[in-house]
């Protein structure tokens, strides 16, 4: 099934791309996949299915880094990369999206191992190339304060 538009977790696994139909019957799941004609029954508690994400084409609000947009599907969040792999998350793991400037000390850090650091023999900054490595920030990270307050330094003599 289509993956932008639905997801299925089956046991807590994203089975969406595997799936070709699915429908609620009984209070049961009939789910037939992709690689059988055989349609497979499942009790409710182990399938959840959700439809109409909220799309986010700038997941870097979200603290969430090198993808090209990530999908909120109620309390999952699943992330499309650049390199075409996704990844599905709890969305409790994301920053929450506050005007945009939730991730403005990571950025200014990023930034900042262009101009600064060690370089390589291609004039490449190394802490650059590991800030571009970096595809999420935890929500309990430094990095994902939403801005730096000079008022709180003090200047050392």
């Amino acid at each position: 099934m289509d993956s932008i538009k639905f997801l299925i977790l089956l046991n807590g696994e994203d089975k969406t791309k595997s799936i070709t139909s699915i429908k609620e019957q009984d209070n049961l799941w009939h789910i037939t996949f992709a690689n059988t004609a055989k349609t497979y029954t499942y009790k409710h508690d182990k399938v959840i299915f959700l439809t109409n994400p909220q799309k986010h084409t700038k997941p870097e609000k979200l603290g969430i880094y090198n993808a090209k947009f990530a999908l909120i599907f109620e309390k999952y969040c699943k992330i499309f990369f650049d390199n075409g792999t996704t990844k599905l998350l709890e969305t409790t793991m994301l920053l929450p999206d506050t005007k945009g400037c939730n991730a403005d000390v990571f950025l200014y850090c990023k930034e900042l191992a262009n101009i600064v650091g060690v370089k390589n023999e291609e004039n490449k900054s190394l802490l650059s190339k590991a800030y571009n490595k970096i595809d999420m920030v935890a929500k309990e990270s430094a990095l994902s304060i939403k801005s730096l307050n000079i008022a709180n330094f003090h200047k050392l003599s």
